[in-house]
């Protein structure tokens, strides 16, 4: 339903696996969500009021209404920070002809990620990784590594934010 902002149903977290658990000898299914309750996602935060995917904002939006996991999408910058984009080229989500891979945070922070509304779109810094989780303690993230240069700054990231 089109603009329908009803708060979404609680869910069930998802548990963390024990230290020293070796992936190859669980099931997925049962060890990370052991009802087997279908789990809402909120896909690169909640951009149905407008706000930009992949942003704090976004994120904001879909713990408002009531979701506890957010997808996102995760590349490295050129100095190897995890930042939030889905697409290495930035020409859709800000317009300017920017590449995730080949350009330093410092020129990336620069930017404002655009959503949906035209010329009066909302608009919102470009997010790393590190302040989305430092951000969103109580969210769970769902971590699509679009590029396999940002395995290294997502682990980084994660294990900084605990």
């Amino acid at each position: 339903m089109e603009g329908d902002r009803r708060p979404f149903p609680q869910l069930t977290p998802c548990p963390i696996l024990p230290p020293g658990t070796r992936l190859a000898s669980v099931d997925p299914a049962a060890a990370l969500w052991p009802l087997h309750a279908p789990v809402g996602i909120a896909h690169r935060g909640d951009t149905s009021a407008g706000a930009p995917e992949n942003t704090l904002t976004a994120f904001a939006a879909a713990r408002e209404v009531g979701f506890t996991v957010v997808e996102t999408d995760v590349r490295a910058s050129a100095d190897g920070v995890a930042v939030l984009s889905h697409d290495d080229d930035l020409r859709r989500t800000t317009g300017r002809e920017v590449r995730v891979g080949a350009s330093p945070w410092s020129q990336l922070a620069e930017l404002r990620v655009r959503g949906t509304g035209g010329d009066d779109a909302v608009t919102a810094p470009l997010a790393r990784l590190d302040e989305a989780l430092t951000s969103f303690p109580t969210l769970t993230f769902n971590l699509d590594v679009n590029a396999e240069a940002a395995i290294g700054p997502v682990a980084r990231a994660v294990v900084a934010a605990g």
